[in-house]
């Protein structure tokens, strides 16, 4: 019988174990490449919903004379079902964003399992992080995850800015135990200093609260990506969205408490 031409026989076991290697080696190339392009295409809708966010916080503001502040993100036990969900961006929907899809951010996996009659239906990822350590049809569902500050204040992880942010980048609103409610830091206090080197005053305040707001006031930030890139905060990057401009990409090293010294605020830090 006469033997096979080399064209004629199949692979060997060496050399298909060499192939799979090689697919093995170009799959772990690719893989990372990938999902960073699946990053990138998540956060670019995130922006996409900021951007509609900020131009209907402006129609709301001509409309009303004041930014939403009821008195912003919260979940409302004198609402029913007691787990409504009220404040912050929410107020955009239906009315201003007529889109629910435009509140939830890509990288938000809140609602994933949570059965459709038990969601809040103006639930927003841009109002602020959940603590989803109850079972959903429970008021604590839908509370915001809480830590506590370094200044020692017990703070969420709320987005919506509403009263300003921290140096941390945090709402500076903070939960008062005693009266069981957020309270705000009061305008007349002393001035920041950087606000004092600027010649502004209290009105100047780049918060919500304030309705003269000025342009370089952050509406919220999405906080949502996080997990994406883990417990390493250097490579966080955080969608945000200014008053007075488009949404825009940060780091997380912006964030980072300042050194009082330099008189140096966030907002100058992030132009």
């Amino acid at each position: 019988m006469p033997r096979k031409s080399y064209e004629d026989r199949g692979f060997t076991l060496i050399e298909l174990l060499v192939v799979i290697a090689i697919i093995s080696v170009l799959a772990a190339i690719l893989m990372p490449v990938i999902s960073s392009v699946q990053e990138k295409a998540r956060q670019a809708r995130c922006t996409s919903n900021l951007l509609e966010i900020s131009t209907a916080m402006k129609v709301y503001r001509t409309d009303f004379g004041v930014y939403p502040h009821n008195p912003y993100a919260y979940t409302d036990v004198t609402l029913s079902p007691p787990i409504a969900y009220s404040g912050g961006v929410s107020v955009l929907y239906p009315d201003y964003i007529s889109d629910k899809a435009t509140l939830i951010c890509p990288n938000d996996q809140t609602l994933r399992g949570v059965p459709a009659t038990q969601i809040p239906y103006n639930y927003s990822s841009y109002n602020g992080t959940i603590d989803a350590a109850g079972t959903p049809d429970t008021l604590g569902y839908w509370a915001f995850k809480g830590f506590t500050d370094s200044d020692g204040l017990s703070r969420f992880y709320v987005t919506y800015n509403y009263s300003g942010f921290d140096d941390d980048g945090w709402d500076l609103s903070s939960w008062d135990s005693t009266a069981g409610k957020f309270v705000y830091p009061a305008a007349g206090g002393t001035l920041p200093q950087w606000m004092k080197d600027e010649r502004k005053k209290w009105r100047h305040y780049p918060r919500l609260k304030n309705n003269r707001a000025p342009d370089n006031t952050i509406i919220c930030r999405c906080i949502q990506h996080h997990k994406y890139y883990g417990a390493e905060r250097s490579k966080w990057r955080d969608p945000i969205v200014r008053l007075g401009a488009g949404p825009d990409t940060v780091n997380y090293e912006p964030w980072t408490r300042v050194d009082p010294t330099l008189h140096v605020s966030q907002w100058v830090m992030q132009k």
